[in-house]
């Protein structure tokens, strides 16, 4: 991919603050932004892409974030 990078964005559930993140048209992670493996799991994803990883929104993780909500309604 060309030009790619991870777009990852925060969402308040009601559970807690949740990352989503994108690659293109998928949905890569949706991970506790407080959890106790948080560092690990972010690492793990660069390392294993070899992307850069920006906060931003995409459809995909606007579509995830309507699905959540609905989810939690």
């Amino acid at each position: 991919m060309k030009n790619a990078q991870i777009i990852h964005h925060y969402w308040t559930s009601p559970c807690g603050i949740l990352d989503l993140a994108s690659i293109g048209e998928e949905l890569v992670m949706c991970d506790w932004a407080e959890g106790w493996h948080r560092a690990a799991a972010l690492y793990r994803l660069t390392r294993l892409t070899k992307l850069p990883m920006v906060e931003d929104a995409s459809s995909v993780i606007d579509l995830a974030q309507v699905q959540l909500a609905e989810y939690f309604d």
